[in-house]
């Protein structure tokens, strides 16, 4: 086998060590070179925990890694996806891509620049589960949903919307 890709992750939260690290972790065509995130006292314990390597900045993680997985909040998607893209490393973010549609399509445009791969990751639309689900489905007429977890409905419709219930959209799409 030649050269692995050598992955980084930025952002080592809920859903980072629940959707991502499990399979990131345990897959052989490519080594976790390096985690980063702003709160170092809990990245160092994750990154231990996951026996991953920290990078002190975001810079040191970008410098040695081919592609970096990014899950942090919403609001810092384009600080840091602008900040990988302009040091060179394909980038793979959660949904959804940045705040506001012009800072999305710049980083669309940044990517295309670059020659660089910029892919917005929705964790459920590849899950056996869900792939099921949809070939079950067919083709939705209308779409219900029943939210059952009520401390995850945020005061902000617009967060709630865009990072919590798009899955359901997506799935259905």
């Amino acid at each position: 086998m030649g050269t692995r890709l050598r992955i980084g992750v930025v952002g080592l939260g809920g859903i980072a060590q629940k959707a991502w690290l499990p399979v990131l972790g345990a897959a052989e065509s490519w080594t976790l070179q390096a985690a980063w995130s702003p709160g170092k006292e809990k990245a160092l314990r994750i990154c231990e925990t996951w026996r991953i390597p920290y990078a002190d900045s975001l810079d040191a993680l970008a410098a040695q890694c081919d592609a970096v997985f990014v899950h942090t909040s919403t609001a810092s998607h384009y600080e840091v996806v602008n900040h990988l893209l302009n040091a060179g490393v394909h980038v793979c973010v959660d949904k959804p891509l940045a705040d506001k549609l012009s800072e999305a399509e710049a980083l669309v445009e940044l990517a295309a620049r670059r020659h660089l791969t910029l892919m917005v990751g929705f964790n459920r639309r590849f899950a056996p589960l869900y792939r099921e689900l949809k070939g079950r489905l067919g083709e939705a007429a209308s779409l219900r949903m029943d939210k059952h977890r009520s401390d995850s409905v945020g005061n902000d419709l617009r967060f709630t919307l865009l990072d919590d219930y798009l899955h359901v959209v997506d799935t259905a799409l």
